[in-house]
């Protein structure tokens, strides 16, 4: 799964801070395409894809979701979500969103449109997100995190250069077992989240 918000260079470093080079992000995008989709297979009729890109909607790249979601073509499934004030986007709220308006509600139609998830969330038949059962991402430093959402939980299942990609998402299971959010189907966004990341530094 792909964090990708735009592909305007004055918009993507607003967004990042100036982390990375764009140019070098699109061809690393493209290159994984290429070794991905002749992966791709179809299953009970439906179409499963190795590659995933989840955008953030904010005002600063909501003109041009649709061009993100074009360039996916048809080798990446493509989810955009809205904006969730936690993590880097507090402070800096302000500049990602012109008003006051909640998130959810204004870029809805927007979401509902071009997500292939038909929403923010992909939830499984357990009512959950999806990604946070049996997802794991890693940050740019190689760290594993539990979701692309929050950097609370960077290193805590470890680095990439030092634990497997299995010991890290087993590890992630086994504690995710005695954690279930009633109130949202994200782990992020749940009351229980808190007590989540305490388990998790232990």
């Amino acid at each position: 799964m792909i964090s990708f918000d735009s592909l305007d260079p004055g918009k993507y470093n607003k967004l990042t801070g100036g982390k990375g080079n764009l140019d070098d992000i699109i061809k690393n995008i493209r290159n994984a395409i290429n070794i991905y989709r002749n992966n791709r297979k179809t299953q009970e009729g439906i179409e499963i894809l190795r590659l995933g890109m989840n955008a953030t909607v904010s005002d600063v790249n909501a003109e041009e979701i649709a061009k993100i979601r074009e360039f996916c073509g048809d080798d990446i499934y493509f989810v955009c979500n809205p904006l969730l004030n936690i993590g880097n986007a507090n402070p800096n709220w302000n500049k990602l969103m012109n008003d006051s308006s909640n998130p959810l509600k204004k870029h809805s139609k927007l979401i509902r449109r071009l997500s292939e998830s038909g929403g923010p969330l992909t939830t499984g038949n357990d009512g959950l997100c999806g990604y946070y059962r049996w997802g794991i991402a890693v940050g740019p430093s190689g760290d594993y995190m539990i979701c692309l959402y929050t950097q609370k939980t960077n290193g805590l299942l470890g680095n990439m250069r030092t634990t497997s990609l299995q010991d890290a998402f087993k590890n992630k299971h086994e504690i995710e077992s005695h954690f279930k959010p009633d109130d949202t189907p994200c782990l992020v966004r749940s009351s229980v989240f808190d007590f989540y990341l305490e388990r998790l530094k232990k």
